[in-house]
């Protein structure tokens, strides 16, 4: 029997390094690339009208696409062009390629998914990446 889409079991540190090379748009540290320029950019948006920002859950601006949750590209918001990899309770990879950051979260909710824990992790990306910028 088949499953896509689930069962990553990696440590916090390979999570990190895994959202740096995503951040750093598909090269590895050795320079070498892996995937092709621009993917990044590409899997950080909807990928398809129907997984556009705002269309797949109510009440929710984020779209969908290479298996990517994409924030909406409010131009002045603080997670402007992110995307982040959600898992089961309280699990995320942020990549924030316009403040070039990534944050890596392993949680243990007591359910698969949580409002508001999910919206106090969403305030935690925004004060470390206000709290990274250099003109703070």
């Amino acid at each position: 029997m088949e499953l896509g889409g689930a069962g990553v079991s990696a440590r916090l540190r390979d999570l990190g390094r895994f959202g740096q090379f995503v951040l750093e748009d598909g090269e590895a540290f050795n320079g070498r690339r892996v995937l092709p320029p621009g993917w990044r950019d590409l899997a950080g948006q909807p990928d398809s009208p129907p997984t556009a920002f705002g269309r797949l859950i109510p009440g929710s601006a984020a779209g969908y696409g290479y298996q990517w949750w994409a924030l909406p590209h409010v131009p002045t918001g603080i997670h402007a062009g992110a995307f982040t990899a959600i898992g089961a309770c309280g699990q995320y990879v942020y990549v924030n390629p316009a403040e070039q950051v990534v944050i890596v979260i392993q949680s243990a909710w007591r359910q698969n998914q949580d409002s508001d824990a999910e919206v106090e992790t969403f305030r935690l990306f925004g004060a470390v990446v206000r709290a990274l910028r250099p003109d703070r």
